[in-house]
């Protein structure tokens, strides 16, 4: 990692570790520099603000998962090739356990931080759902079904990351497996080609997962308001 990779990841774990102790409202820029040896101006050089400190992979993360994606065009299956991404970007998160565990705890705790996080998962969803629109079977809804199954896919990946920060004897590589299984489940038929009589795709998902989905889409329906 480059030096400026690990000050970037020292100001975010000071900070979430100021958040998590002292609250988003109690801490200011000051005192995560300080608590990351780092002056003001550095801090400033690396996040517009303290809350954008939480979040020190996000643009790294997207920009990785738009390349991934981007090596699948022309994939048998656009909604595997989805999920295998998915699965393999989610797995990064249990690599350090102790930056993003308590990174997730803090930002449910933090409305201000629920609500930069659903910008930055919108970001997600806008590259999933860029992917399938152009490789999905042509049809006249194709940018629905692509955005739905984008916002179920990062509904999904969030509720395996909560799981995983709430209970510590949970098994990661289960949840995430059982998530993409729920969600090939879901998303196949939608993800086929149209059938040609104009009959309705019917889908059917676990209540949980439903839930989380038509949260997601009101959450961007706000958003685009």
């Amino acid at each position: 990692m480059s030096a400026l990779h690990d000050r970037r990841y020292a100001l975010a774990a000071a900070a979430i570790r100021l958040f998590a102790a002292r609250g988003l409202e109690g801490t200011t820029v000051e005192e995560i520099a300080a608590e990351a040896g780092v002056s003001p101006r550095t801090f400033f050089r690396h996040f517009a603000t303290k809350e954008a400190a939480a979040f020190p992979d996000h643009e790294e993360r997207i920009q990785e998962l738009r390349e991934l994606l981007a090596a699948r065009r022309g994939a048998s299956s656009p909604l595997d090739a989805v999920l295998e991404v998915t699965q393999s970007t989610a797995r990064e998160y249990f690599d350090e356990t102790d930056l993003y565990r308590a990174r997730i705890a803090v930002v449910r705790a933090n409305p201000s931080l629920r609500d930069f996080e659903r910008v930055v998962d919108q970001q997600y969803e806008d590259a999933i759902a860029g992917y399938l629109a152009a490789e999905m079977p042509p049809a006249a809804d194709v940018t629905l079904r692509a955005r739905v199954i984008a916002a179920g896919v990062v509904a999904a990946v969030n509720d395996v990351l909560d799981t995983w920060t709430t209970d510590e004897g949970s098994d990661p590589e289960a949840l995430l497996w059982r998530a993409v299984e729920v969600l090939r489940r879901a998303f196949a038929a939608m993800a086929a080609p149209a059938p040609e009589d104009g009959a309705p795709i019917v889908m059917r998902m676990p209540a949980d997962l439903r839930d989380r989905l038509v949260a997601a889409l009101t959450a961007d329906r706000k958003l685009s308001t």
